[in-house]
């Protein structure tokens, strides 16, 4: 070959083949290719190598589907225990498990009133019920289909004022975005919320001067970044919370 000429062509093919081949080593064996769509019970794999997700479950060790759907697989390469294989509905639809809310499950609400012993709510969007209070990224919520009333005591607001010493009015006020938890599911009417962890709060507020969205400061704390001025709120861990603007 030292008198050949290689096509530069030829390299973006060599490095796309190797590419290929790197991606399908760490792809597990599946009985069903990504995109291929299966019926209830179909065997997809082993549970060894690869995690149930949405639309599927386990039984002796074996992944099987329980919808009928597209069989989709996420993959992180940085973490062993991210492989999932989930069964997604055509047509965007949502499995009728997923839209009930559960115990522990975290919500996006809305502030509607406040009073002195608790803050209601509109709940408008849950979060997978699998998902950590702190997940490394921040999946898309649910909107619900009906908007569900739920509120938080004052003794639920915060892990580090006593209830005796909080006051509604520093930590909410209506018209304010929250992450809220669900403690209890109430008395059928409307739903327990907390927001007593860190990760948990506003997470979108404004400045009852300007209008503007304010920006958190501290965990008790928020700020107009047009005029500097500090209104008070019981405030989330700062995170990316884009899907806030759905409400």
């Amino acid at each position: 070959f030292t008198n050949s000429i290689i096509p530069v062509s030829l390299f973006f093919w060599i490095d796309l083949i190797s590419c290929g081949t790197m991606a399908r080593s760490l792809v597990p064996a599946l009985q069903y290719e990504v995109g291929s769509i299966v019926a209830p019970g179909d065997h997809i794999g082993s549970s060894s190598e690869v995690s149930a997700g949405s639309g599927a479950y386990v039984k002796s060790g074996q992944v099987y589907a329980s919808v009928v759907g597209e069989i989709h697989y996420s993959l992180d390469p940085s973490s062993s225990d991210s492989k999932s294989v989930t069964v997604v509905l055509p047509n965007g639809r949502v499995l009728a498990s997923e839209r009930v809310l559960v115990v522990g499950q975290v919500v996006l609400a809305k502030v509607e009133r406040c009073a002195i012993q608790q803050v209601t709510l509109g709940i408008v969007a849950s979060f997978p019920a699998q998902s950590s209070s702190e997940p490394s990224g921040i999946p898309m919520p649910t909107l619900l289909s009906e908007v569900q009333e739920g509120v938080v005591r004052r003794e639920e607001v915060s892990a580090s004022v006593t209830a005796e010493d909080l006051k509604m009015e520093t930590c909410f006020r209506p018209g304010d975005v929250i992450l809220a938890k669900i403690v209890s599911l109430g008395d059928g009417r409307r739903y327990l919320l907390s927001t007593a962890e860190a990760e948990l709060g506003v997470v979108r507020a404004t400045c009852s001067t300007s209008g503007s969205t304010m920006v958190p400061i501290s965990w008790n704390e928020m700020q107009c970044p047009d005029t500097e001025a500090r209104e008070p709120r019981k405030c989330a861990k700062p995170r990316d919370m884009s899907t806030a603007k759905i409400i």
